[in-house]
C-alpha cells in the first residue's frame, strides 16, 4: 500500500496537477517519479513534496521572536550579518533531524516509499517489473558541497540527496535505464545573493550545481517538459 505522501497518476500532467492540488500553490519543492516498462508500453506516475519537518516550523518562529526581541530593546532590525549566522545554526540543527513522519526533502520521501512504488507498479500490471525510470524534480538534488544545508534525514543513507538518488540507482540494478530531469538548478536563490557571500560559499554553490550537470543522467527541463509543467498551474 502507499503511503499517504504518495500520489499516483496515470500521466505526468496529472502528476504536476496531484502536486499543486497538495499543496494549494506553486511554492513548493516536488519530485515525480515515472516507471515503465518500453516492451510492454506500460507506465505510470507517483509524486510527492518536501514537507517542513518540526525544528524547521520551531526555527523559523525562533528567527521571528529574535528580529522581534531586537526591534524592541534597540529600535534596530538585526544586522545582515548577525541574521545570516542565525540561520546558519538553525540550518545546521535542521540538516541532522531524524525524518519523522516522512517528513524531509522531496527526493528522500521518493527514496522512503520506493519498494511501495514499485509493489504498486507490479500489483497494477499482473507482476510486471518496470525497467525504465525517469525522475522529474522541480530542483535539482542537493550536494554535499551544500554543507550543513544538504539533507542528513533517514538514518543509514548518505547525506545529500544526489548521493542518496546515486545510490538509489545502484541499489536497482533491474532497472536499466535512468534519467533525472531537473526544472531549475538547486542553489538558485544563493546565486542570486552571490554579492553576500563569501568566496568559499560562492565557489561551493558552484561546485554542488557543476556535480550535477557534469553528470549524464542529469538534464534540466526540456521546453516540452516546461510547458507541461505550466499548464499543470506549477
Amino acid at each position: 500500500m502507499l503511503p499517504n505522501h504518495i500520489v499516483t497518476s496515470n500521466s505526468l500532467s496529472l502528476a504536476f496537477q496531484s502536486i499543486l492540488a497538495a499543496n494549494q500553490g506553486r511554492n513548493c519543492v516536488w519530485a515525480v517519479v515515472e516507471l515503465s516498462s518500453p516492451a510492454s508500453g506500460n507506465s505510470g506516475y507517483w509524486a510527492t513534496h518536501s514537507t517542513q519537518n518540526v525544528v524547521q516550523v520551531i526555527g523559523q518562529a525562533l528567527k521571528d521572536r529574535i528580529e522581534q526581541a531586537a526591534v524592541r530593546n534597540s529600535g534596530q532590525a538585526i544586522s545582515a550579518a548577525d541574521r545570516r549566522n542565525i540561520n546558519e545554526k538553525i540550518a545546521a540543527e535542521v540538516g541532522v533531524q531524524g525524518l519523522r513522519d516522512k517528513v524531509g526533502h522531496a527526493e528522500e520521501r521518493l527514496i522512503l516509499a520506493w519498494p511501495d512504488i514499485m509493489e504498486d507498479y507490479s500489483q497494477a500490471r499482473h507482476g510486471e517489473q518496470p525497467d525504465t525510470a525517469r525522475l522529474y524534480l522541480s530542483d535539482s538534488p542537493c550536494t554535499l558541497y551544500d554543507g550543513n544545508k544538504a539533507s542528513n534525514n533517514i538514518s543509514g543513507k548518505p547525506p545529500s540527496c544526489f548521493a542518496k538518488l546515486n545510490l538509489l540507482i545502484s541499489e536497482n540494478a533491474s532497472i536499466t535505464s535512468w534519467a533525472i530531469y531537473y526544472r531549475k538548478p538547486w542553489g538558485i536563490l544563493q546565486t542570486k545573493k552571490q554579492g553576500k557571500m563569501s568566496l568559499d560559499q560562492w565557489n561551493n554553490v558552484q561546485a554542488g550545481q557543476a556535480l550535477v550537470t557534469s553528470n549524464e543522467r542529469y538534464q534540466a527541463f526540456s521546453p516540452e517538459l516546461e510547458a507541461t509543467a505550466k499548464r499543470a498551474g506549477l
